[in-house]
């Protein structure tokens, strides 16, 4: 290994200080008559300026090298790898979006989304409650057509609709929002343009 270690270190400084005193005196009036007046002023200047420099610096540089003979591995058997289940899954079925309007208006935007759940063999998983977070969309969940609320039906399916309300035409772009579904410790998310 060689390594090289090194620093620097500059400063400079420059004081400087100037002083200056000036005087005199002035006299107006008839000096022979003895009548007249006499001032004096005295002027003094003095500027100090000052500057400094440090600079410090500090380096390093080093080099390793190495020899290695690389050869099999000594063992039997490959170890045993870890033990893999995979839980309940989560899948998202979009459907399109629809505008509501007053006039030629539009005041809300919705989507209906059906949430399936399977179980680890890739059945249905029925009759779980599933919680969804709808960010800043109104959610509501579907109790008609074969559909139970939050709880899965005899498919593993839950139909929810999010809603979009939209007061003005400043709001009528486009806005994205990540929609989440959880069932114990699975979640998953997804993300959403109304």
């Amino acid at each position: 290994m060689d390594l090289e270690v090194g620093a620097t270190d500059f400063e400079t400084g420059v004081t400087f200080r100037r002083n200056q005193t000036s005087e005199g005196v002035h006299a107006y009036g008839l000096f022979w008559g003895f009548v007249g007046w006499f001032d004096t002023d005295t002027i003094r200047r003095s500027s100090s300026s000052t500057r400094t420099t440090d600079q410090e610096t500090d380096w390093a540089r080093g080099q390793v090298r190495m020899d290695a003979m690389l050869g099999p591995r000594r063992m039997d058997t490959f170890p045993v790898p870890a033990d893999v289940s995979i839980g309940p899954q989560l899948y998202f079925s979009q459907g399109s979006v629809t505008e509501t309007k007053s006039g030629d208006v539009v005041t809300a935007r919705s989507m209906d989304m059906v949430i399936k759940v399977l179980k680890a063999d890739g059945s249905p998983n029925p009759s779980v409650n599933i919680e969804v977070d709808p960010d800043r969309y109104a959610l509501s969940y579907a109790t008609g057509d074969g559909f139970n609320g939050s709880t899965t039906n005899s498919q593993g399916e839950i139909m929810i609709t999010l809603t979009r309300n939209i007061p003005n035409a400043r709001f009528l772009a486009a806005a994205r929002s990540r929609i989440s579904a959880q069932l114990g410790q699975v979640s998953k998310s997804i993300e959403i343009t109304l």
